[in-house]
């Protein structure tokens, strides 16, 4: 596999943009630590939301845009962190990562889809009307 030396001996060159988090933001996330987080934050990221339609409207097509992103480079769900702010903008974070996993991952499609199921169940428990209807497990 990769490590980050080999990254920075090779011939390609990754340039990543950094900016400031928005605040308040829910880091999404499937490793069991990030996970976790995340459903300690849910409720009261819920609650920071101003407006809950602006926010339905905006995460769909963000859900949409990952769901792409994750189609055409489906590696990125080894180490799958998202930042979702108030708006419903979603944030890919720490994608500096993604260089040092090995060539040949196995499961990479199952772990895909399983980012994109753990998304879609953050976004209902955040969008619905009744808090906690949906149940998100603790996988990894």
């Amino acid at each position: 596999g990769l490590n980050r030396t080999d990254v920075f001996k090779s011939d390609e060159v990754v340039i990543e943009k950094v900016a400031v988090a928005p605040s308040p933001s829910l880091l999404v996330g499937t490793a069991f630590s990030n996970l976790r987080m995340t459903l300690k934050s849910l409720s009261t990221f819920r609650e920071s939301i101003p407006d809950r339609e602006l926010f339905r409207a905006q995460i769909k097509k963000e859900y949409k845009r990952v769901r792409d992103i994750l189609e055409w480079y489906p590696k990125l769900a080894h180490d799958f962190q998202l930042l979702v702010d108030t708006k419903g903008t979603a944030y890919f974070i720490d994608l500096d990562g993604h260089f040092s996993i090995a060539q040949h991952q196995n499961g990479t499609d199952e772990r895909a889809a399983e980012s994109l199921n753990i998304l879609d169940l953050v976004i209902k428990n955040l969008t619905t009307t009744v808090e906690g209807k949906y149940e998100i497990a603790c996988v990894n």
